[in-house]
């Protein structure tokens, strides 16, 4: 035996073993998503390492927006996921106050962008990820915490779990999420709580709520002086109905807020309290009635504009939440997620990566920040439209604002740059 080793742990804690070209940290969307292009498209091997159990269920329905549906598109999956969502284009505008339309908009086009929006389960479009994974033999390891990076140099890195394994490697990925552990190697920085919360119900049973919905174009958002509500039909034929507002509401710490999310009449109370007396009787109705287990409340935290994705030797790169969470008040949390995947991929598979990684991942956080500002502009814009006002006379001037700007901008309202986004495009620009 060697001087010093005693077994095999003593060996592989000495020379730890090689894992594929690249190690994605995060087997949640933008993780499976740039592993599947890399083997699919570029026949470069990875392999993903996920901090939750393999049969963890938990999670919300979320929105599909047609630049996501075109990355799975590109991923071969999408046929399948159009089997398992609720599939829409028109967006209605109500008012609480009258009950009436205010008008609509596209959120999704066949005919504009080639691809719809979708409602479906940020689960099932994870499990359908995974399971393209397993076949194409793309390893997957479970309940594995990333501790950090222990060492990067010219030519790998070495990453430790929390178990103790340490993995050298050519390139990590670190796709896991908003409490990033590998982000710490690139920028060490306390993220800030946005000032919005969110709290949804989802699955009513459609035929359960008020008659009054029978009245209503879905899906809808619904604007009130003390806020909006968002009424989503969640499942393939629309029996399924998800009812959610997102809201400014005071700060709190991790703890506090986990034991609201924990207080379920407290959670109904703050939701009857705000859109309860002059709202439509299926909202009102649905907070009143609904089991309060089927309310989740979650607060939005954001990452700050970090000036760099990537570390000084371009061997450690963050992608989706990890490199740039806010709220999902714009709807794009996933279609950037799935955007950073695709586009990474391309740039990983570069023929001259293994040369001039600097240059080219240089070129990609360029194109993917710049991007990335614009649709945060768009979700803060949004996030105003749907807080509170002060008077009745200021939300009636709020509601007559929002029919003008919805007959000059048209059914696109000028979305083309952000729906229309082909993320192929960053092949282009690599070559620039």
């Amino acid at each position: 035996m060697l001087a010093g080793i005693k077994s095999l742990d003593d060996l592989e804690a000495r020379h730890p073993k090689r894992a594929e070209s690249v190690t994605i940290i995060g087997g949640g969307l933008s993780g499976p998503c740039l592993a599947i292009f890399l083997k699919k498209l570029h026949g470069i091997n990875s392999t993903i390492y996920e901090l939750r159990s393999e049969d963890y269920s938990a999670g919300v329905n979320i929105a599909l927006a047609p630049n996501s549906l075109r990355v799975l598109q590109h991923i071969g999956v999408l046929d399948e996921l159009r089997n398992l969502g609720h599939p829409y284009e028109k967006m209605a505008l109500t008012s609480a106050r009258t009950g009436k339309q205010i008008g609509t908009f596209l959120n999704g086009s066949q005919k504009h962008y080639n691809y719809e929006s979708m409602r479906i389960h940020r689960r099932t479009v994870q499990l359908v990820l995974l399971k393209e994974c397993k076949a194409l033999g793309i390893p997957i390891h479970y309940n594995k915490q990333a501790e950090g990076i222990v060492e990067e140099t010219d030519t790998y890195v070495k990453l430790k779990f929390e178990d103790g394994e340490v993995v050298t490697t050519d390139t990590v990925v670190a796709a896991d999420g908003l409490w990033s552990k590998v982000r710490d190697h690139i920028v060490k920085q306390e993220l800030p709580y946005s000032g919005a919360m969110g709290v949804i119900i989802m699955n009513i049973d459609r035929e359960k709520l008020d008659e009054s919905v029978k009245k209503v174009e879905l899906p809808t958002f619904c604007f009130g002086q003390t806020g909006m509500i968002a009424v989503f039909p969640s499942n393939p034929w629309g029996g399924a109905i998800d009812m959610f507002s997102t809201m400014p509401f005071p700060a709190r710490s991790r703890e506090e807020w986990a034991a609201l999310d924990a207080d379920g009449e407290g959670k109904r109370k703050i939701m009857t309290d705000r859109f309860g007396k002059g709202w439509p009787r299926y909202i009102a109705r649905a907070w009143e009635t609904e089991p309060a287990d089927k309310m989740w409340l979650t607060p939005f935290y954001e990452a700050p504009a970090f000036e760099h994705w990537t570390s000084p030797k371009g061997r450690v790169i963050i992608i989706g939440d990890a490199a740039h969470a806010f709220s999902p008040q714009g709807g794009q949390g996933a279609a950037m997620a799935l955007e950073d995947g695709e586009t990474l991929a391309h740039t990983i598979a570069h023929a001259d990566f293994a040369t001039d990684r600097l240059t080219l991942l240089g070129k990609w956080e360029k194109h993917r920040q710049g991007r990335l500002r614009l649709v945060k502009d768009l979700t803060d814009w949004s996030g105003r439209q749907r807080a509170p006002v002060s008077s009745p006379f200021m939300w009636y001037l709020k509601e007559w604002v929002m029919w003008a700007v919805l007959k000059l901008k048209g059914p696109t309202m000028g979305m083309d740059w952000l729906y229309g986004y082909n993320p192929e495009d960053i092949v282009s620009v690599l070559r620039s």
